[in-house]
């Protein structure tokens, strides 16, 4: 689980490592983010990420996701 509380913006790059991430962690277990600043799940949303990464709105509702 990653806390996006405190990421006002997101690059390409870090786009890139979200995703690579995801994929690796499919294999073993579920990578879930959540606490999204309105902007940020906008750039996610744009780019489809939101079909491809499990987005929760808190900790909580993140951590209770079964994959």
């Amino acid at each position: 689980a990653l806390d996006f509380e405190h990421v006002d913006y997101l690059s390409s790059a870090g786009m890139r490592i979200l995703l690579q991430v995801s994929r690796r962690l499919a294999k073993k277990g579920t990578f879930v983010i959540f606490s999204l600043s309105t902007e940020v799940e906008e750039v996610l949303q744009m780019a489809g990420f939101d079909k491809i990464l499990h987005i929760f709105p808190t900790e909580k509702e993140a951590l209770q996701f079964k994959k």
